[in-house]
């Protein structure tokens, strides 16, 4: 039997037993024993406190909404987070939720200019024109809670669509410079999937497709900024082909709240889909080639970003993709593959194919102060089958940097890429299209929130080194993103 199959009948056995086991417990607790909060499950506070990303005096404002961007920020990551996240939204078990159906609309667009650098023209090589682009995304986001529909305690059923269209400007740039480009004008069912939570083990199990990144690996001060590498990375999304914007999986994540402050959580989703998948309304298409991605994380928390006692979190993951790998071919200074005596191409290893590649992750963030929100995010993969090794991201978010505008928000970040040794040992060292061994993008942007319903973010970048291509040393992009919600 198929060991990935398996894998995910154990964890099936799990998820049953968790079930029985919280079954049988709700019915012999005594009411009010355990007085700890429960694992929310309402996802719609979730935009209009989107500012809370620094602490909050007393008398400040209600923040108001902003949608964070990760993407492969996901486009409505902050939205869909609330609901699944235990350090995120922690209300008290007695809080019910009285709407059996709520929705919301959300219309995101960047507009960007490349100013310098960038991919040459094929057309005239030595031509570096300015370009322009503009990316949107329009959300359509509900939710049935079961217990104010009349059917059942503790469920809920999730919908997200997503109109994407426009394209951003070619920077060449490995994560692109907007985090909601899809790369193609389409309408899908981005995530569709039930969650059931279970008070007396303070857990919850959710299936269905589910983006992995609006849980795993997220950090609230690095989903203020617009580049897509300040989500996942391509540590993961390259290297793992995870289930996360635009293709989404089928998957299976549960969640348990150890303490009142840590928590652990689990996934296993469909491997890679193709990209043909991505023009469909919904694809649904689970197969034994696409192999399974299987990731696990642990954290501590204090309280929630904006919460004037401070806030921190740590968190720390594992993850696998169990599917078959191919160790890269060496090439020569011309770039042409090298044979054997049996014709047969060579590999850098000797191992081929080898089942699955993995890799591991780490993330802090911390408030400070009343204004001050720092972040820091490293990932590296087993680089022998992998093409990046190695990711960072770090950045500061400073809030009220404009006397009047104390809700607004000052971000300056920066991500650092590198290949692997193996993927490199492929290239001559004469070899004039060897790549550099690392991307650096560094962005600065500004988030003003005009009224309750729109708020507008100027945003500049600048990548060292696009794509790690020797041809393009640098690229400078500037541009804005507006953003409604309804």
């Amino acid at each position: 039997m198929n060991k990935n199959y398996i894998a995910l009948s154990l964890a099936s056995i799990f998820s049953l037993g968790l079930i029985s086991l919280n079954a049988q417990a709700e019915l012999s607790l005594p009411s009010g024993t355990d007085t700890r909060p429960n694992l929310s499950l309402d996802p719609f506070e979730r935009s209009r406190e989107a500012m809370r990303k620094l602490p909050v005096t007393e008398s400040a404002a209600e923040p108001v909404a902003q949608v964070k961007q990760q993407k492969t920020k996901e486009p409505i990551q902050e939205i869909r987070e609330v609901a699944r996240n235990p350090q995120t939204e922690r209300a008290p078990a007695s809080q019910e939720s009285t709407d059996a159906f709520s929705y919301e609309f959300a219309v995101t667009m960047d507009a960007f200019s490349l100013i310098a650098g960038g991919v040459k023209q094929v057309d005239d090589p030595e031509n570096i024109p300015k370009q322009t682009g503009v990316v949107g995304v329009i959300d359509f986001i509900a939710e049935v809670d079961t217990r104010a529909a009349g059917l059942w305690d503790n469920g809920s059923f999730f919908l997200y669509s997503a109109l994407t269209f426009g394209q951003s400007p070619n920077a060449g740039d490995l994560h692109g410079i907007s985090g909601i480009d899809a790369g193609r004008n389409t309408m899908k069912i981005m995530e569709m999937w039930y969650q059931h939570s279970f008070p007396y083990s303070h857990s919850s199990a959710l299936f269905g497709l589910h983006d992995f990144n609006g849980e795993f690996y997220v950090s609230e001060y690095a989903n203020l900024f617009v580049n897509g590498a300040f989500g996942g990375g391509q540590i993961i999304k390259s290297n793992g082909n995870p289930s996360t914007f635009p293709l989404i999986n089928l998957g299976l994540r549960l969640k348990s709240e150890l303490t009142e402050n840590s928590y652990f959580q689990m996934g296993m989703y469909d491997g890679a889909q193709s990209e043909k998948e991505i023009d469909k309304i919904i694809s649904i298409s689970p197969s034994k080639k696409d192999g399974v991605f299987m990731i696990g994380e642990a954290g501590i928390f204090k309280n929630e970003p904006g919460d004037p006692a401070g806030y921190y979190k740590f968190a720390a993951g594992y993850w696998n993709l169990r599917a078959d790998q191919v160790g890269f071919e060496r090439v020569d200074a011309n770039g042409d593959p090298l044979v054997g005596t049996n014709g047969d191409p060579i590999h850098i290893l000797e191992e081929d194919p080898t089942p699955g590649t993995s890799g591991a992750y780490f993330l802090a963030e911390t408030s400070i102060g009343e204004k001050m929100g720092l972040f820091f995010k490293h990932g590296r993969a087993a680089a022998n089958y992998v093409q990046y090794e190695q990711f960072y991201a770090a950045g500061i978010n400073y809030k009220g940097a404009i006397p009047g505008r104390d809700e607004d928000v000052l971000g300056i970040g920066f991500v650092h890429t590198r290949h692997s040794a193996a993927y490199l040992a492929q290239f001559d060292e004469s070899n004039p299209d060897r790549p550099f061994i690392a991307e650096t993008t560094y962005e600065i942007t500004y988030t003003a929130q005009i009224t309750d319903w729109l708020m507008i973010q100027p945003d500049y970048q600048y990548v060292q080194y696009p794509n790690m291509d020797p041809s393009l040393m640098k690229a400078s992009v500037i541009g804005v993103r507006a953003q409604a919600i309804f």
